[in-house]
Protein backbone atom coordinates (compact mmCIF):
# COMPACT_ATOMS: atom_id res chain seq x y z
CA UNK A 1 0.00 0.00 0.00
CA UNK A 2 1.36 3.77 -0.76
CA UNK A 3 -0.02 6.90 0.08
CA UNK A 4 1.35 10.42 -0.09
CA UNK A 5 0.96 12.77 3.09
CA UNK A 6 0.61 16.47 2.18
CA UNK A 7 -1.63 18.01 4.96
CA UNK A 8 -3.08 16.47 8.42
CA UNK A 9 -6.28 15.64 6.30
CA UNK A 10 -4.86 13.30 4.27
CA UNK A 11 -2.62 12.00 7.24
CA UNK A 12 -5.74 10.66 8.96
CA UNK A 13 -7.48 9.67 6.01
CA UNK A 14 -4.26 7.51 4.99
CA UNK A 15 -3.70 6.26 7.79
CA UNK A 16 -7.27 4.88 8.85
CA UNK A 17 -7.53 3.51 5.22
CA UNK A 18 -4.23 1.37 6.05
CA UNK A 19 -5.40 0.10 9.78
CA UNK A 20 -8.79 -1.14 8.06
CA UNK A 21 -6.27 -2.90 5.58
CA UNK A 22 -4.33 -4.26 8.55
CA UNK A 23 -7.64 -5.02 10.14
CA UNK A 24 -8.68 -7.57 7.29
CA UNK A 25 -5.52 -8.84 7.07
CA UNK A 26 -5.93 -9.86 10.76
CA UNK A 27 -3.33 -8.20 11.57
CA UNK A 28 -3.68 -7.73 15.97
CA UNK A 29 -5.05 -4.83 17.44
CA UNK A 30 -2.00 -4.14 19.63
CA UNK A 31 0.22 -4.42 16.44
CA UNK A 32 -2.41 -1.89 14.58
CA UNK A 33 -2.24 0.24 17.35
CA UNK A 34 1.62 0.46 16.74
CA UNK A 35 1.86 1.11 13.28
CA UNK A 36 -0.92 3.88 13.63
CA UNK A 37 1.36 5.36 16.57
CA UNK A 38 4.22 5.21 14.83
CA UNK A 39 2.93 6.66 11.48
CA UNK A 40 0.78 9.41 12.88
CA UNK A 41 4.31 10.56 15.01
CA UNK A 42 6.84 10.23 11.93
CA UNK A 43 4.52 11.82 9.42
CA UNK A 44 3.13 14.32 11.86
CA UNK A 45 6.83 15.50 12.62
CA UNK A 46 7.51 15.51 8.36
CA UNK A 47 3.97 18.08 8.15
CA UNK A 48 5.57 20.27 11.23
CA UNK A 49 9.10 20.31 10.91
CA UNK A 50 10.07 19.26 7.00
CA UNK A 51 8.92 20.49 4.11
CA UNK A 52 5.00 19.17 4.53
CA UNK A 53 5.50 16.16 1.96
CA UNK A 54 5.73 12.62 2.48
CA UNK A 55 5.41 8.94 0.96
CA UNK A 56 4.84 5.73 2.70
CA UNK A 57 5.34 2.24 1.62
CA UNK A 58 3.23 -0.04 3.76
CA UNK A 59 3.49 -3.95 3.46
CA UNK A 60 3.47 -7.34 5.63
CA UNK A 61 6.64 -9.12 5.36
CA UNK A 62 6.53 -12.21 7.33
CA UNK A 63 5.68 -11.80 11.04
CA UNK A 64 6.05 -7.88 10.45
CA UNK A 65 4.28 -4.81 9.18
CA UNK A 66 6.83 -2.77 7.21
CA UNK A 67 6.63 0.92 6.65
CA UNK A 68 8.75 2.98 4.78
CA UNK A 69 8.44 6.83 5.00
CA UNK A 70 10.26 9.24 2.20
CA UNK A 71 10.27 12.96 1.71
CA UNK A 72 11.81 15.29 -0.66
CA UNK A 73 13.71 17.08 2.66
CA UNK A 74 15.85 14.80 5.25
CA UNK A 75 14.23 12.78 7.61
CA UNK A 76 17.52 12.15 10.19
CA UNK A 77 16.41 11.31 13.19
CA UNK A 78 18.36 10.18 16.19
CA UNK A 79 20.41 7.18 16.81
CA UNK A 80 18.25 6.70 20.09
CA UNK A 81 15.74 9.01 21.60
CA UNK A 82 15.92 9.02 25.25
CA UNK A 83 12.48 9.98 26.93
CA UNK A 84 11.83 13.72 27.93
CA UNK A 85 11.81 15.02 31.09
CA UNK A 86 8.93 14.50 32.91
CA UNK A 87 7.80 18.35 32.49
CA UNK A 88 9.07 19.22 28.93
CA UNK A 89 5.97 19.89 26.87
CA UNK A 90 7.32 17.71 23.87
CA UNK A 91 10.13 15.07 23.32
CA UNK A 92 8.46 11.65 24.01
CA UNK A 93 7.25 11.21 20.28
CA UNK A 94 10.21 9.65 18.89
CA UNK A 95 11.36 7.60 22.13
CA UNK A 96 7.86 6.09 22.10
CA UNK A 97 8.31 5.23 18.28
CA UNK A 98 11.52 3.29 19.29
CA UNK A 99 9.72 1.43 22.20
CA UNK A 100 7.36 0.31 19.89
CA UNK A 101 9.52 -0.89 16.38
CA UNK A 102 11.14 -4.06 16.30
CA UNK A 103 13.34 -2.07 14.02
CA UNK A 104 14.00 1.29 12.76
CA UNK A 105 16.66 2.26 10.01
CA UNK A 106 17.91 4.88 7.49
CA UNK A 107 17.52 3.56 3.94
CA UNK A 108 19.87 4.36 0.55
CA UNK A 109 17.62 7.06 -0.35
CA UNK A 110 17.63 8.91 2.93
CA UNK A 111 14.02 7.67 4.39
CA UNK A 112 13.16 5.80 6.97
CA UNK A 113 11.94 2.09 7.43
CA UNK A 114 10.35 0.69 10.49
CA UNK A 115 8.99 -2.63 11.73
CA UNK A 116 6.31 -3.78 13.90
CA UNK A 117 5.83 -7.27 15.12
CA UNK A 118 2.67 -8.97 14.54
Amino acid sequence: MVFKIESYDALRASVEDFCGYLTVRKVPQGSIFDCKLVLYELLGNVLKHGNGKAEVRCVIEGNFVEMQISSEGTLALPRHTPCADVYAENGRGLFLVESVCFERTVTADGGILVRIKV
